[in-house]
């Protein structure tokens, strides 16, 4: 009898330090997922303060069959000294309604007409011509040089960013882009995640979030930039920062 009830007492206080223990592991476990995230969103507000000036907007105009079309896309600062990088495809689509039902009407290829203009849009709504020169087409990038004015004031663009290590799967990272004229072109922040990294056979990471759109810049939570979002084989990818300045050093100044 006694035996059964030391054993009952052992028992029970087994179980409850057992209980407590998984309460304490509940507790550290939610106090360091909460520093993680904390850890997470000041890096990301870091990185986005450092670098939302790198992110523009670019005005483009094509002309198909004799008619103007002009629409703005997203594209990244990549050197103070004026060159932008953006999808190609975005370029490329200005006025594709038109050309849709153009080609509906006359049968045929869609005419994506010719390239007329293209600007940078400045936060306070002035723009800065410049113009293509360079293209990738396979991996969806156009080059921009933009004229800076000779005011040194007003020809400052945001410098350089750091080029970022190949990140890991699951990853986090800030996808910064611009709204447009009604919304004052002000910087938006969207947190996405690197859902895999390919090598077909040049690298490209996949993202996994709110990137939302192509030629937009992605950075990593040092500020470093990962690369810029475009749009190969009907995917949106991030091509790598290190693949765009070796395109973009083989622009002549």
């Amino acid at each position: 009898m006694n035996g059964n009830t030391t054993r009952d007492g052992v028992g029970r206080h087994f179980h409850q330090f057992v209980k407590l223990m998984a309460v304490m592991l509940s507790l550290s476990i939610g106090i360091s997922s909460s520093a993680a995230e904390d850890a997470v969103q000041t890096g990301a507000a870091k990185t986005f303060a450092d670098r939302k000036e790198n992110a523009v907007r670019l005005t483009v105009t094509r002309k198909i069959r004799d008619r103007d079309r002009t629409s703005e896309v997203q594209a990244l600062v990549i050197d103070e000294q004026g060159i932008i990088v953006t999808s190609l495809d975005g370029i490329e689509s200005v006025g594709s309604g038109l050309q849709e039902m153009l080609q509906r009407r006359g049968g045929g290829n869609a005419d994506k007409g010719e390239l007329t203009r293209v600007a940078m849009i400045r936060s306070d709504g002035s723009e800065t011509e410049g113009e293509v020169v360079l293209t990738d087409p396979d991996l969806d990038l156009a080059f921009i040089k933009v004229t800076l004015p000779e005011d040194e004031d007003a020809a400052k663009l945001a410098s350089a960013p750091a080029v970022a290590a190949r990140p890991l799967l699951l990853d986090e990272a800030v996808a910064i882009s611009r709204m447009d004229a009604g919304f004052q072109y002000e910087a938006t922040a969207a947190m996405v995640q690197i859902a895999a990294v390919l090598e077909i056979p040049r690298v490209l990471y996949v993202p996994a979030g709110g990137t939302g759109d192509k030629g937009v810049g992605v950075f990593n939570l040092k500020g470093e930039c990962l690369g810029i979002t475009a749009q190969i084989h009907n995917k949106l990818l991030i091509v790598p920062m290190e693949t765009i300045l070796k395109l973009a050093g083989t622009i002549s100044q």
